[in-house]
């Protein structure tokens, strides 16, 4: 009678536990490629935003009242906040990559909001800004969310009439300083609708009642 080969348990194990390995290690460098590339992306995007910005700048001086520059930059801006929030979920909100970034994305939102401001008085326009500041501590999060979710409501129903710039009240920059200083932000959520009122926002009526 032929003896049945068996292989040993402990090896088997080990086997399966190598092949586990080698898969979970895969995904990482997969994961963290992805997060590189995306990392790489904003940065170059950044650049292209400035240039948008710099362009729009001298269309304003020059008096040409043409939005559609307007509204490719601000379309570029969202793309990037969202690969913003990408980033923070796979590197982390503590990263000195994340947080180079999003100080440079701070300071083009901010120049965008004044360049809007001033598009508004020279061309007669009505476009509607929505300050948002909020914050990723944990007591506040939930909170900070929803007020963003429906935010984000508001944009995707009015996308040529309102300009949404969120800040993360948080941020070491002297720019939020500045703005907490200027508006008088004191907590999170904190929304602001054409400089002028402050909102509690618990839907998008409470902010649709207040835009042009």
């Amino acid at each position: 009678m032929k003896e049945i080969n068996r292989k040993h348990p402990i090896k088997h194990y080990l086997m399966a536990f190598i092949a586990s390995t080698i898969i979970f290690i895969l995904i990482s460098l997969i994961s963290y490629s992805i997060s590189y590339l995306n990392y790489r992306d904003i940065s170059s995007r950044n650049n292209v935003i400035n240039d948008y910005i710099n362009d729009l700048s001298g269309y304003i001086s020059e008096l040409n009242c043409s939005n559609q520059l307007l509204f490719d930059s601000s379309e570029r801006l969202d793309e990037v906040g969202f690969k913003m929030s990408i980033l923070e979920n796979r590197f982390g909100k503590d990263d000195v990559r994340v947080i180079s970034q999003k100080k440079l994305y701070t300071q083009l939102e901010l120049n965008h909001f004044n360049i809007v401001r001033e598009f508004n008085n020279k061309c007669n326009t009505s476009f509607n800004t929505i300050i948002f500041f909020y914050s990723n501590k944990k007591e506040v999060k939930d909170e900070n969310e929803r007020v963003g979710f429906v935010l984000s409501t508001l944009k995707n129903k009015w996308p040529e009439d309102v300009m949404i710039y969120s800040f993360d009240y948080n941020l070491d920059s002297y720019l939020i300083y500045d703005l907490k200083s200027k508006y008088k932000v004191i907590d999170t959520p904190f929304v602001l609708v054409n400089e002028r009122d402050k909102v509690e926002v618990k839907n998008i009526k409470d902010i649709e009642r207040l835009i042009k």
